[in-house]
């Protein structure tokens, strides 16, 4: 929903399932960004290297509260590959 003033669009007023689904898309989004501007640089890494980073960083207590649970899951079974 729009909410106007004086005809003009001034706010956007979303259910909360909507909103954290845009929220989602935005992380991902800036994720595959930052992965093409690596890529480009030449920073990159083996699957099986960058298995191991990621699995030491969870080991060391990496915040997973940062990350949604559907996310986390997601993840996890993708490393498991």
């Amino acid at each position: 929903m729009v909410i106007t003033q004086r005809g003009k669009g001034v706010a956007i007023l979303l259910d909360i399932n909507e909103y954290e689904s845009l929220q989602e898309k935005i992380e991902l989004l800036q994720d595959v960004y930052k992965a093409e501007k690596k890529i480009k640089l030449g920073e990159v890494s083996s699957h099986t290297q960058a298995q191991k980073n990621i699995l030491k960083k969870l080991k060391n207590g990496f915040p997973r509260f940062l990350i949604t649970q559907k996310v986390y899951a997601n993840f996890l079974q993708f490393i498991s590959y």
